[in-house]
Formats: C-alpha cells, structure tokens, sequence
C-alpha cells in the first residue's frame, strides 16, 4: 500500500519560540500527539501560529524538536496569510494533510490548488462552528458569520478525511465530508488508573477538583458560590481544588477571599508535573466542569476524569450533552448556582447514582483501548485512506 511522503499538520496548538535559539515549545498533550505521529518514521511538519516565549507563561513546557518534528512558526493575522501558502505547497506533494479548523480556514483561497499535490487531506473539527459564527462579529466585517460558515462547508468539502471530536462535530460533518471518525483526545491519558467497579467517598470530608482556565466564562463564578453552600450543608467537611491560571484569576481569587472561603479552596496555579497531578486526581472524589457561558466542545478534562474511575458534574451546555449521556456524566442547568450545588451534592452523596456514573464512564474508555492514543488513531485513519485509494485507482 503506498504510504504518503511525510506528514503535514496545519494548527490545533500555538508554539513559542526562543529569540536565541529559534527552538520552539508546545505543551505537553500537542507534544504527544506530534511525537506520536512522528513515531512511524515518516517526516513531520508542524505549521503553527507562534509568539515569543514567555518564560513566566510554564504551560509551554515541550521541545518541539525533541518530537521528532519539524516546524514551521506561522505570524498572527490576514494579512500574513499569503506568506504561509507557497511554504505549505513547497511541502505538499505527496503529503498526509491534517489541517485543524478554524486554524487551517487560511488556506481557503488555495484550497484548489492544495489539494492537486496532496495525498490525503485530514480536517479536525473539535468546536461548535455554527454557535462560533452566531456570537461571533469576526473583526466586523459585515456578514463575517456567513463567511465563516461558508469556509468551513467548502474545507469539509475539500477533505478526503473528517476527523470529529465528539458526537456533535461528527453528525454536523457529515453533512459536507463523505467520511468522518471519532478521535480519541489528543494526547495521552492514563488508562492505568481507570476502568474500577467503583471508587470509594472520603468519609472525612468531600473533595472537588477544576481543572482549566481560571476565567468567568467558565462558571468559575458559579462553582465558588455553589462551593460554599454544598460546604455549609456539608458543616464545613468539603474541600475544592483550582488547577490552572487564566486572565480572571485575582478576581475569582478575591471572590473565594469575600466567601470566606481561602481556607477551604486550594488554589495549586499550573500543574505541569504529571506526579503532582496524578496526586490531585487521587485524593478527590469527584470532577466539576462548571462553564457557564462559555460553548465547551468536548472538554478533555471530562475524559481525563473517567479514565481513572472518578465521576463527573458538569453543566450541559456546547457539545457535553451531546457527547455524553446523563448516565455517564451528571449534567446540570448551567449558569445556576443551585443546580450545581444540587448536583455536587447528588454526585457524592448518592452512592447508587456515583457507582452508575462510574460504571457508564468505564464502558465509554474501555472503547478507547483499540488504540494507544489519538496520534496512533489518525495515522491508522491516513493508513486506511490510503488503502481504499489503491483499491479504487487499482
């Protein structure tokens, strides 16, 4: 079967980039993903948008280089689009093309053209695109939505492979793109820790874990005041950990401070050690995914917690409720402060109800095992591009 030249992708992560070196850093699941890809001997190139490095910013924290992989720093706007194309078409011929939307929605005026020199065309959609477009005033240009949604019709089209994260993604894709999977997260998660009948409550007090960007859209709000009711129905036997940095968090910090609320939540900043995060998993009892305006797709953090047996409250809101069943997850209303202390309450007091969570959630990871992560999933899915080309042109 004839394999493609070299591997392209095109966006889904952000790099920065050593002014003295010119060595450029990721964070760690992209780093996987790449390193993954890489791992089949077939050279690979990375075109990724880039800044400087932040050395106070411990998130990119990955050698791009130490992947195996070649990359390509990308500047920032429309108007810089034009200087990327011959670059990307000088690497083209003969390629395996992974091109993340909306990142990739720069390379439509040459859509055409990309495609005569590509040998498999893969586009990854993990966000809502049609609720993106509807709130969305795309730099004002008039009728900017329309544009949006018509760009990602025609690079659905274009592509010869849909690659979907979640459910939602994968019925609006299908639409446009006559074959499209599910992908695994990217990156690797931990199936080691996983897959148990059920996991046992504190009895001592009850412990909650948020992991991601500490910003209001989030439900960072919500949660903290939720938080303090679930606590003082608890007599003050609750305690809640924050993972993670983000533009709001002196103010969502001074928030927990007004709640009384600085001795109860622990606010632990960016956790890079997988050892130090791995402990945070293991002592809590349960995961809040609280966004409350914010359109989440389909949080990798929610997979994270059910492959190591740990039950998850999370509002219903962007794609969840369509990835995940109120069996597997226990969803509530979101943007209410109410409902989420309800459904903390529910989720760590009801013992029939977190057993079932649990077991649904094992059921949804065991499927994942086929595959050791999601850059052994996609090459598997070029492979099988490939194949059923050969056949068609044989």
């Amino acid at each position: 079967m004839p394999k493609p030249k070299k591997i392209i992708v095109f966006g889904g992560a952000a790099v920065e980039v050593d002014r003295s070196t010119g060595d450029a850093y990721i964070k760690e699941p992209f780093y996987h993903y790449l390193s993954d890809l890489a791992s089949y001997g077939l050279p690979v190139v990375f075109f990724a948008m880039a800044r400087w490095l932040d050395p106070a910013d411990v998130r990119f924290s990955c050698s791009v280089r130490q992947a195996g992989v070649e990359v390509v720093p990308l500047k920032r706007g429309i108007k810089n689009w034009p200087l990327y194309w011959p670059k990307l078409l000088g690497y083209a011929n003969g390629a395996a093309f992974i091109s993340f939307l909306p990142n990739a929605l720069g390379l439509l005026p040459i859509v055409s053209i990309l495609k005569r020199y590509l040998k498999v065309w893969a586009v990854y959609v993990g966000n809502d695109w049609i609720a993106h477009a509807a709130e969305s005033s795309f730099r004002g240009i008039p009728l900017g939505r329309y544009f949006y949604l018509a760009a990602y019709e025609k690079m659905l089209r274009a592509a010869s492979l849909g690659i979907a994260r979640g459910k939602q993604a994968q019925i609006r894709m299908q639409a446009y793109c006559r074959e499209v999977e599910l992908t695994l997260p990217l990156g690797h998660i931990d199936l080691s820790q996983g897959l148990e009948a059920r996991r046992p409550v504190f009895q001592d007090s009850k412990r909650f874990l948020y992991v991601g960007k500490l910003e209001w859209r989030k439900g960072l709000g919500e949660l903290l005041k939720a938080f303090k009711q679930y606590d003082d129905r608890m007599e003050g036997r609750a305690e809640l950990s924050i993972i993670g940095t983000g533009p709001d968090v002196d103010e969502i910090k001074e928030l927990a401070s007004d709640l009384g609320l600085t001795q109860k939540v622990d606010f632990a900043g960016w956790v890079d050690s997988g050892e130090v995060l791995s402990r945070h998993w293991g002592r809590s009892d349960a995961l809040v995914m609280p966004s409350s305006i914010h359109k989440e797709g389909v949080p990798r953090v929610i997979d994270e917690a059910l492959a190591r047996g740990l039950p998850v409250c999370a509002t219903a809101i962007g794609g969840v409720p369509d990835e995940f069943t109120n069996g597997e997850v226990h969803l509530v209303e979101p943007a209410s402060v109410s409902a989420l202390r309800d459904g903390m309450l529910e989720i760590t007091n009801n013992e029939s109800l977190r057993a079932g969570l649990i077991t649904a959630g094992n059921r949804r990871i065991a499927l994942w095992c086929q595959f050791v992560s999601a850059g052994h999933q996609h090459y598997k899915m070029i492979e099988a591009v490939c194949a059923r080309e050969a056949r068609l042109e044989g």
